[in-house]
């Protein structure tokens, strides 16, 4: 129900965001409330329909865009609601659904592998059962979530017009968040340095909201690669991706708008290279991609300005203290410190190379040896390896690897090797930079397999 409103009425559907970004600067707890009730609507309308035009796919996408907001609010019923929500939403439909298909069986022996983790973390303890459960539940549930979109999405057939329909809800709740950030503290009030901005970011991390951000900025512009209206209306598709644009380069956490425009430069830079059909089409496009660009780098240089160049020296990774003593230093950090992350989780692998240190014990080892604040990963590939050992590397080669190559190697058309490309780029980049806090990693995987397809032609 809730879903066909926004499907029919687009425009209505922007405005209930709108009001819904009002809503959670008013009364944020609601907010948090509101995403457990479309959550359970969603389960329930899935099994009375048994999953119906891809219902599932819909709600997935709709709550994954939506928890962030529910994070801003600081009301969420407990953190990790958000992935849990989506292995419910996303099982069920695996379940209910009467589409048949291939399984990726694959996806069962990434979870596998990880399991003797759960028990490698039991056995080491050291740190009190409830953390360990909190901990094991924080990182169990990413790849649990992954499974479960991946299951849900692989190889499954949907029309290009279903296609657009899922953008404009995947993008919906982003008209949330930034009707939430322009209602935070003026920009004209915020101090912009060389590092992440919690004030531009609406009070919360940065990071996440980037990220977030970024989702919404790929799935505008691939259904416009595509072909596709985000929103129904063109000059508020654009509209749209100039403000989504214009506050995630704000927030001043590079991951997200690194990961959105390296995956579809990426992706559009490949298919130039290997599709003659696709450079043909291209060039048709080309007046509207110079000027789209043209678009989006005056955004950026209007950003940049109105930060006094900070935003700039932020994507060159200087500090605050360079800026302002004018000064270049020798240990100029791009990575923000995750690669001092990144270098415990891999001495962590030397030292156990088979089973690794256990799930969630990578905080717990890097408190232990450097007596820290608790530090929690930021790199997917590098915790795999730290507290999975040689499992973790099989993981990692099954899923992220071996899966997605025998995949692309069954596309057949330019449509379906961009989408894939996108998708499988973002999702490699957000586990590289933030791992797995959101459950926009693991859906973007799952989402990247699936199938597009013409539409059907009406008797």
């Amino acid at each position: 129900m809730l879903v066909q409103l926004f499907l029919r009425y687009p425009l209505l559907a922007l405005l209930l965001h709108v009001g819904l970004g009002f809503l959670s600067k008013a009364q944020p707890a609601m907010v948090a409330a509101l995403y457990m009730v479309i959550a359970l609507v969603a389960m329930l309308e899935i099994v009375a329909t048994r999953d119906k035009e891809h219902l599932t796919a819909y709600y997935g996408l709709y709550l994954t865009g939506f928890e962030v907001l529910s994070r801003m609010s600081k009301s969420a019923l407990f953190w990790e609601i958000g992935k849990y929500s989506c292995i419910a939403v996303f099982g069920v439909g695996s379940i209910f659904s009467l589409v048949q298909k291939k399984r990726p069986y694959l996806f069962l022996a990434y979870i596998l592998l990880l399991m003797p983790g759960i028990l490698v973390s039991a056995a080491y303890g050291g740190a009190g059962e409830e953390r360990i459960r909190d901990l094991v539940s924080q990182y169990f549930s990413g790849p649990v979530a992954l499974l479960a979109a991946g299951w849900y999405f692989y190889q499954r057939p949907m029309q290009k017009t279903q296609l657009a329909y899922l953008i404009r809800v995947g993008i919906l709740p982003s008209v949330a968040v930034v009707t939430l950030l322009f209602l935070g503290k003026s920009l004209s009030e915020i101090d912009f340095i060389g590092s992440s901005n919690f004030e531009a970011s609406g009070g919360f991390g940065p990071n996440q909201v980037s990220s977030a951000l970024g989702w919404a900025i790929v799935l505008s512009v691939v259904g416009l690669l595509l072909g596709l209206s985000p929103t129904g209306y063109r000059v508020l598709d654009f509209t749209l991706l100039t403000l989504l644009v214009f506050r995630g380069l704000l927030t001043f956490s590079r991951g997200g708008m690194m990961g959105a425009f390296g995956a579809i430069g990426l992706s559009v830079l490949v298919l130039f290279l290997i599709s003659s059909t696709y450079r043909a089409q291209m060039k048709k496009r080309m007046h509207r991609i110079v000027l789209s660009s043209m678009v989006l780098l005056a955004v950026a240089f209007f950003a940049n300005n109105l930060t006094g160049n900070f935003l700039w020296y932020r994507y060159l990774g200087k500090s605050t203290s360079e800026v302002i003593q004018g000064r270049s230093s020798s240990k100029r950090e791009y990575l923000s410190g995750r690669e001092e992350i990144m270098k415990s989780e891999l001495s962590a692998f030397v030292e156990n190379p088979i089973l690794g240190i256990g799930m969630g014990r990578g905080t717990l080892y890097r408190e232990a040896s450097a007596r820290t604040q608790r530090i929690a990963s930021h790199t997917e590939f590098t915790r795999m390896l730290g507290e999975h050992g040689l499992l973790g590397f099989v993981a990692i080669v099954c899923v992220f690897m071996v899966l997605p190559y025998k995949h692309f190697r069954q596309l057949k058309n330019d449509d379906n090797r961009l989408w894939m490309m996108v998708l499988f780029i973002l999702s490699m980049f957000t586990l590289a930079h933030s791992g797995m806090r959101m459950a926009l990693p693991s859906v973007a995987f799952g989402l990247a397999f699936l199938w597009i397809i013409a539409d059907k032609k009406a008797a």
